[in-house]
């Protein structure tokens, strides 16, 4: 029989080896040494025995950083400012082992990181005719992640190396938890620049490319700009290739082709996230989002319930509710779902935004008012909410006060159909034709099928006794919605309103021509296809060691919209037939009619005497050849330019 002192020497030293297994310090250690055995073999390069070193970062109990020396495996700790060296506090100083961060290991693929957060759109419609919808913010956590990780509260950007063989940074998982933290602050811009950087020092994560694109969809909400809308879906279709199997990519995917109008990928994305993340409530909150788009509202209600029963403090979930019981005409409840997401996440300008929509819904004018008011305050740059104001004070007949809104909005965004529409309403209602016709001019030139606008042109051009014009655009105004009320309304007041008018010369034969605006210009024709018709540069002229961001400008002619993967190629002007360097590649839609994507990433330029150089817009095929996009002349667009020290 064994003593039972012997037994509980055992247990003690048993209980020993599992602590000093447990404890991450001695854990990374022996990580350490290994690497350091293998390097001594030659079994590793330096290289790679400093890339690894850099994924050995801990953050402990208080929130201090800790990395490992690479010369003799000595430990130091972040003091705030500076690394300093330090012996690594006891097992029981680090959190329990299934809350603590892992230290990330970079993969072409995935990453574990923290829970993220992804947007959702709620066009505003304007009294009357105004169309919605839907979008929402989503928290999305991996559905291939079993131990829940936290993400660092603290980070420093800029840390000084405590040794000549490695310089500790912190780890992606903390970069992106940084600007998740900006974006719910409503610090676009400087989250944007976070992403950026991030790109550029690791173009194959993944999970940089979905939390860049959850924050365009953010901007494309609040500002009306479609054009960040579609880059929002280039950055999420490229992570999506990275990362096919992960729950929160699929999920950022979803909501970038919905808010884009692609529903149908995005339902696809949408159950292929909940799949691969079946215990997050952001990933069904974004599935209920997208039923609702596609007219499923029985099946929506049903993700939104679980949704809720996942995580019931989710602002997303609350948020996915709302919508739903907003469309069931349930108001005063849906309102109540709002403010909840809106509590949870009290500084991301996209929630009151929400909140004002539904307000106004309800014909809660005072509380819709504070609602968009709070979201300027937090984000001065919130077109969507200024139409929002305008169009409450629309609702109340505060005529001026809602002009000078929609005055403000579409000088924020002048490319914004919705602005201009509801300020074109706004003076008609206010018996303002003179002004009202340019205003819906401008979002006819913005958005040619837009019934509700040609039809309000007409009834403005009907009152200023412009009898042939309103017929004009009452015509286009069917040929696009014949069954539309208020179109039928405008002809049938035309039709009187000839009848009483003694004619004195014979009249026109009514015709469904196009209607011409003032502004538009003849558009020649040119053969189906995709094109460059403009490239440039920022800065226009760089000199030596300059950074270069590149711009294209793409016409599409064949009436859908268009898939590439596409880069800049750099030669030089003596040599067209080799590439002296290139930007990164991405994949963008690019839709019918004109529009400039960014390049991703930058070429820098070489210092030394002056050079001259051409650029060219070129589409990657499956096997990786590319081909030069054209001029609508069939020409190959090359942009010659120079470069001096």
């Amino acid at each position: 029989m064994v003593a039972r002192g012997t037994l509980v020497g055992k247990s003690v030293a048993a209980v020993e080896k599992t602590m000093q297994s447990m404890n991450p310090f001695q854990r990374t250690e022996d990580e350490y040494f290994r690497l350091k055995g293998q390097l001594t073999a030659g079994r590793i390069t330096q290289a790679q025995f400093d890339s690894a070193l850099k994924d050995l970062m801990l953050r402990d109990a208080d929130g201090r950083y800790w990395m490992i020396g690479g010369e003799h495996g000595t430990w130091y700790v972040q003091d705030g400012s500076n690394w300093v060296e330090q012996n690594p506090p006891v097992a029981g100083a680090m959190p329990p082992p299934s809350y603590a961060p892992e230290p990330m290991r970079r993969s072409n693929s995935t990453m574990l990181i923290a829970a993220g957060v992804i947007v959702v759109i709620c066009l505003l419609g304007a009294i009357g005719s105004l169309l919605a919808s839907n979008a929402g913010i989503l928290k999305i956590s991996l559905g291939d992640t079993a131990t829940p990780t936290v993400a660092p509260t603290v980070v420093t950007p800029t840390i000084a190396a405590p040794s000549a063989t490695i310089a500790p940074t912190l780890t992606i998982s903390s970069t992106l938890a940084q600007a998740d933290a900006l974006i719910l602050q409503s610090k676009f811009a400087d989250a944007n620049t976070i992403f950026q950087q991030s790109v550029q020092a690791d173009p194959t994560n993944a999970l940089v490319f979905a939390r860049w694109s959850r924050l365009l969809n953010f901007q494309a909400y609040l500002e009306l700009r479609q054009d960040l809308s579609r880059l929002a879906v280039s950055n999420a279709e490229t992570a999506s290739q990275l990362a096919p199997a992960n729950g929160e990519v699929a999920a950022r995917l979803a909501r970038a082709y919905s808010w884009n109008g692609n529903l149908d990928k995005a339902l696809t994305a949408a159950q292929n996230a909940t799949r691969l993340a079946p215990n997050s409530a952001e990933a069904y909150a974004i599935l209920a989002e997208v039923l609702m788009n596609n007219n499923n509202l029985g099946d929506a209600e049903t993700a939104a319930a679980r949704a809720l029963q996942l995580d019931p403090n989710n602002a997303e979930a609350h948020r996915s509710q709302g919508i739903i019981l907003s469309a069931k005409q349930q108001t005063s409840t849906a309102i109540v779902e709002l403010e909840k997401a809106a509590q949870l996440e009290p500084d991301l300008a996209l929630r009151w935004v929400d909140l004002g929509k539904a307000s106004l819904t309800a014909k809660d004018y005072a509380k819709g008012t504070a609602a968009n008011q709070k979201a300027l305050s937090l984000y001065p740059q919130a077109t969507n909410a200024l139409v929002g104001l305008g169009t409450i004070y629309l609702a109340q007949k505060q005529y001026p006060q809602a002009i000078d809104a929609l005055t403000q909005a579409t000088q924020l965004n002048n490319q914004s159909y919705l602005a201009f529409y509801v300020l074109g309403t706004c003076y008609l209602a206010n018996n303002q034709c003179a002004q009202a016709i340019p205003a819906y001019q401008k979002a006819i030139e913005l958005n040619p099928k837009a019934n509700a606008a040609m039809t309000a042109l007409g009834m403005c051009l009907l009152q200023t006794g412009n009898i042939a014009a309103a017929r004009q655009a009452a015509q286009q105004a069917a040929a696009i919605d014949p069954n539309d009320a208020d179109t039928k309304a405008l002809l049938a007041s035309i039709a009187a309103a000839s009848a009483t008018r003694t004619p004195t010369r014979a009249p026109r034969t009514p015709t469904s021509a196009p209607l011409t605006l003032p502004s538009a210009t003849p558009t020649p024709t040119i053969a189906p296809g995709s094109y460059v018709t403009q490239l440039r540069m920022e800065p226009p002229a760089p000199r030596g060691g300059q950074e270069v961001s590149f711009y294209a400008t793409f016409l599409n002619t064949t009436g859908g919209t268009q898939y590439y993967r596409w880069l800049i190629h750099i030669y030089r002007a003596d040599n067209l037939r080799n590439s002296f360097g290139e930007t990164s590649a991405q994949t963008t839609n690019i839709t019918a009619g004109t529009a400039e994507q960014k390049a991703l990433g930058v070429w820098r330029v070489g210092v030394g005497t002056c050079e001259n150089f051409v650029a060219r817009v070129d589409w990657l095929d499956e096997s990786k050849k590319a081909t030069s996009f054209t001029k609508p002349d069939g020409q190959v667009y090359e942009l010659p330019f120079s470069t001096c020290p």
